[in-house]
């Protein structure tokens, strides 16, 4: 059964579709959420090799009643903060606490005692100089030409779920912004270190962004609803407030859902056995390892011009 686009009633999740009001917390954190175990693109990281195995998967699932439990930094703490001003998403003072000006850091025992008290109350603490910078990379964001169009106008926050035909885990995504204007248009807000191009094609790997799309799209196939294209806002978190709107490559996208379909088999193979194997490590023939092809050509080339230069100087 699908119901679409309807709120969270604080009930186990029963149906595919897409569900609004349901707070972030429950999302990432609660493993009773559906009727039936669930995985989201952060957890589906764990088990994509270069990045993760079986182990560390398991080691961090919800359905496991033993987990690691996540923890928060102060990273993701301003990326939440940018999201909720930049997207205009939720109540900003009731959601976020900033440090009184009466501390200059969190040295003493009132600071913290304070700090304490807020994140009790469930809000996230900035401090004051992250103020103004979120402002920057707000008005930045508001002059850019496809912002100005309507990019970031739709369904804000709602999360997708699915379950999957095959392994019978539900699946959930939860795009920042569902296009209204363009049917199957999905759109994500990313903060960035650098906007530059290398950066932000590692990124696009070493933080799952593939995964993201490539998960959202499984999703919207076993839903019947359409899926075009998965476009990125990046917006800086340097000096200098920039942003940038991008689409994810379609290649990228195909290669997100296949190595979802491939975590999900992989899951299902693994509760099946009881058994969660750890890394793999490609030894040599003789059992030995070695390092990366790329740096032992570096060290080579470098040697050999070495070599060279001191030859030239005993001639």
């Amino acid at each position: 059964m699908t119901v679409f686009d309807r709120p969270w009633d604080g009930l186990n999740i029963t149906a595919g579709g897409m569900v609004r009001n349901l707070p972030m917390a429950q999302y990432h954190s609660n493993p009773y959420l559906f009727d039936d175990v669930s995985v989201s693109k952060s957890s589906l990281a764990n088990i994509v090799p270069e990045k993760g195995n079986p182990k560390a998967f398991w080691a961090q699932w919800l359905a496991n009643p033993n987990r690691i439990e996540g923890k928060t930094s102060d990273a993701l703490d301003f990326g939440k903060s940018v999201h909720t001003v930049v997207l205009n998403d939720g109540d900003f003072g009731s959601e976020y606490a900033v440090r009184p000006d009466e501390w200059a850091d969190w040295k003493t025992q009132a600071s913290r005692d304070w700090r304490v008290q807020q994140q009790k109350a469930s809000k996230t603490v900035l401090e004051p100089k992250q103020i103004p910078q979120i402002m920057r990379m707000y008005d930045d964001a508001r002059t850019h030409p496809a912002i100005q169009q309507g990019i970031l106008n739709g369904k804000v926050e709602r999360t997708v779920v699915s379950k999957d035909a095959t392994t019978g885990i539900w699946l959930k995504s939860r795009p920042d912004v569902i296009s209204e204007a363009v049917p199957g248009m999905y759109v994500d807000l990313k903060t960035v270190g650098k906007m530059e191009q290398r950066f932000i094609s590692n990124s696009i790997c070493d933080f799952g962004y593939y995964l993201q799309a490539g998960l959202l799209k499984l999703q919207c196939a076993a839903l019947d609803i359409p899926f075009e294209s998965f476009t990125f806002v990046f917006v800086s978190t340097g000096d200098v407030a920039d942003t940038q709107v991008v689409d994810l490559t379609d290649e990228d996208i195909l290669r997100g859902e296949m190595v979802a379909r491939a975590a999900l088999d992989t899951i299902a193979r693994c509760r099946d056995a009881m058994d969660w194997p750890g890394a793999e490590i490609s030894y040599a023939n003789d059992g030995r390892v070695s390092m990366n092809l790329y740096s032992a050509q570096r060290l080579d080339a470098w040697v050999e011009t070495s070599r060279s230069d001191n030859l030239s100087e005993a001639a």
